[in-house]
This record gives C-alpha cells, structure tokens and sequence, in this order.
C-alpha cells in the first residue's frame, strides 16, 4: 500500500491544482484522506499516467472545470483497500482495478483515491498497474486523434497507423485506424 508511516492518521500526499496554468499550478501536499460513501470504493494508488486529457485539465481546457483548489489525475489503478457498503464494495475489496477518477473523491495523482463502484473496473492477473492505470481515458484520447486525423487536423507528431499520436497511443492508434479501415497500420 502506498501509505508512509510518516504520515499524519487519516492524511495522505496528493497533487493539488491551485491555478490553472499547466503543471505550474500543482503543488504536492498533505490532504485528508477522502471516506467513501455509499456506493464508493477507497482505492491505494498504484499508478496514474499523465495523458492529453490531464494536460488539458491543468490548463482548465477540460471540461467539468472544478472550483480551484482541486486534486489532479484523471485514470490510474491501485487495490481497494476496504469493503465499501454493499454487495459490489464487498466484491471490490482486495481486488486489483482500473478507475477513472475526479468528482468528490479527488484526483489519481494521490495515494489514495475514492472512486464511484461503476468507475472501479477490476483487473485480471495478467495486466500489470502501469497497464490498467492507462486503459479507460488513454485508449478515447487515441480514438480521438484518430477522429482529428482523419479530417485532415494537426500535423507534426509522430505517426502511427495513418493518425498523429503521442508514442504511448501509437499502438491503439494504429489498431483503430485498422478497425476503421486504414491499411497502412504502420508505424514510423
């Protein structure tokens, strides 16, 4: 778990966005730790990337745009580390997920984070944190460059499979225009 002994009973460290100007505007500090309600899950951090949609939020070009200070970190993945009430928290609890966060339970980019049951997706064996922390809004940030590629959008990134991406999107990018009937489906 990501908790440091250090620690205040009940704190926890979080990227906190004070001004949106981009990552000049984070600051890392010590916050309350969020309490689930019913029908959240608490979740321990275990990753969170930083994709287009972050930057996007930290410079306020994201919508909802929450009320200032805010936490920061759209997606990640961690264990729930308590049953929540109900049937689905008790489910949860233990479980390795993916989760797209914000709202009242704050940011990915902290060691702890509370997330709606239907925004805790679990994940298998197989997939590593780093993995399921980039599997909810990387993969819709890829389809839409894909979107912005195909009607002739920006130039000037790498291209992957006939649509301009970031690296970490080069693959899904590719597979999409693939799925969507671009054959080039290369990668230079």
């Amino acid at each position: 778990m990501p908790v440091n002994d250090h620690e205040a009973p009940g704190m926890m460290r979080a990227a906190v966005l004070n001004e949106y100007v981009g990552g000049a505007g984070l600051v890392v500090q010590d916050v309350p730790r969020p309490i689930p309600e019913a029908g959240e899950v608490p979740i321990g951090v275990a990753a969170a990337p930083i994709n287009p949609s972050d930057l996007a939020f930290l410079e306020g070009n994201y919508s909802p745009r929450p009320s200032l200070p805010t936490r920061a970190g759209l997606e990640g993945s961690g264990t729930v580390v308590a049953a929540g009430p109900g049937a689905i928290g008790r489910y949860l609890s233990g479980k390795r997920v993916a989760f797209v966060a914000g709202g009242r339970g704050g940011g990915a980019w902290a060691e702890y984070v509370v997330v709606p049951n239907r925004l805790a997706l679990p994940l298998n064996d197989e997939v590593s944190f780093e993995a399921g922390a980039m599997s909810v809004v990387n993969p819709m940030t890829a389809l839409a460059f894909l979107e912005i590629a195909k009607s002739g959008g920006p130039q000037g990134s790498d291209q992957h499979g006939g649509c301009w991406c970031p690296r970490s999107h080069g693959r899904s990018c590719a597979q999409s225009g693939r799925d969507q009937g671009d054959q080039r489906g290369t990668s230079r």
